[in-house]
């Protein structure tokens, strides 16, 4: 079973290279690995909507720390959006991921 700290690292790393970064992730896991092992180690049943929405709930607060423009912000919620349209949700589901990946924290209150 994968720790804590690596599973924080293999998700930074791969978020960095998946979006312009550094090639870390390929680096430690292979070529072609970047989706490949990303989707081995996310089956359907893994990634339920329960555990999607505790990933967006923690985005969402590191994001509140670290983004500053509201136009980033709103990108990178997007692109969640995008990402989590590779998995099997119902559109019930899909509507409650999406309202909770939209909700900034000037929303909360």
């Amino acid at each position: 079973k994968t720790s804590m700290v690596s599973a924080i690292h293999n998700q930074s790393t791969w978020l960095e290279e998946m979006w312009g970064g550094a090639k870390q992730y390929t680096a430690e896991h292979g070529e072609g690995s970047l989706v490949k092992v990303m989707l081995s180690k996310h089956p359907t049943a893994i990634l339920s909507l329960h555990n999607a929405l505790q990933w967006v709930h923690h985005m969402n607060d590191a994001m509140h720390k670290v983004v500053h423009d509201e136009a980033l912000e709103h990108s990178l919620r997007l692109y969640w959006g995008h990402f989590f349209g590779f998995f099997a949700f119902t559109p019930t589901e899909r509507t409650t991921l999406m309202e909770q990946i939209m909700l900034t924290k000037r929303s909360r209150y």
